[in-house]
């Protein structure tokens, strides 16, 4: 658990097919070693795997952290984003271009 947030609920209104719930934070809890999440496009990611991506793709990624580990962890990402049929392209042409 990364964060634990105990609250009051004041109001909950109804926007389009969800509810928007109001609150108020009667306690707050963080671990301080844990990496944060994001929920973005339907599946949850850690900030570090998306600033990752962006280096990788924008080949600023030392080639030295381009290891074993480091194209499975990029091959591993895309299929969760892409699905496998289209990561696979993918997965080989920026394996290709983080090689030259």
């Amino acid at each position: 658990m990364v964060a634990l947030l105990v609250c009051k609920a004041q109001a909950a209104h109804l926007v389009g097919d969800h509810y928007l719930w109001l609150g108020n934070v009667e306690m707050a809890w963080h671990c301080k070693n844990a990496e944060p999440l994001l929920y973005w496009r339907r599946t949850y990611r850690s900030l570090g795997d998306e600033l990752f991506l962006k280096a990788f793709e924008e080949l600023t990624l030392p080639y030295e952290y381009w290891d074993h580990e480091a194209h499975l962890r990029l091959a591993w990402n895309y299929i969760k984003e892409y699905g496998k049929e289209a990561a696979t392209p993918l997965v080989k042409y920026v394996s290709t271009a983080n090689h030259t």
